[in-house]
């Protein structure tokens, strides 16, 4: 593994990761009504300016780092691959559970379902160990590092949408908020 990654484009490279992963959303979005889409990709009102440069830093950030993968040589044969390829596996079977349980919420119910009941952000989470996955197999620091960056930057963004959720959702979400933690089981 070293700092500065060889940018390259090739048959086994990580666009694999990046493609897997967006057609995956495309089906997704395809199977379910057109609320969905618009639900997933909404955006809470942010209260502050700091919760509305960090969430465009964290969109930023994210974008950034799939575009990079895209340029990333995979490490076949190596412990990073191979332990990369299980992260992301666990994470898009995860992320699935998340986008499944939601489609799948009524709009005039909060989602506290499947793997809701563990994480109240599951999607976000989910989609940060698919990225870390990606970042194994590719072995490359920089996708490892804007990973755990886009973890913390997403704070900010998670408070305004558990907040959308109160103003919509009200005590039921207030009492979800009770038995889910924010991250993932006891974070």
């Amino acid at each position: 593994m070293s700092l500065l990654p060889e940018f390259q484009i090739g048959l086994w490279g990580g666009w694999w990761f990046v493609a897997f992963y967006a057609l995956l959303n495309i089906g997704l979005i395809a199977a379910y009504p057109r609320d969905f889409a618009q639900r997933v990709f909404g955006v809470p009102e942010f209260d502050s300016q700091k919760e509305r440069v960090f969430s465009i830093l964290n969109f930023v950030l994210y974008i950034s780092a799939m575009s990079c993968c895209v340029f990333l040589p995979l490490k076949p044969g190596t412990l990073w691959f191979y332990a990369g390829l299980a992260v992301f596996g666990m994470g898009i079977i995860l992320y699935t559970m998340a986008m499944i349980s939601y489609a799948n919420t009524s709009s005039d119910h909060p989602v506290t379902q499947g793997i809701y009941r563990i994480s109240r952000h599951p999607m976000q989470v989910t989609a940060l160990i698919v990225w870390l996955g990606a970042g194994f197999a590719t072995a490359s620091w920089i996708m490892i590092a804007a990973c755990i960056a886009q973890g913390i930057l997403s704070y900010p963004s998670m408070v305004a949408q558990e907040r959308s959720c109160i103003e919509k959702y009200g005590e039921a979400y207030r009492e979800y908020m009770k038995t889910a933690p924010r991250y993932f089981m006891f974070f």
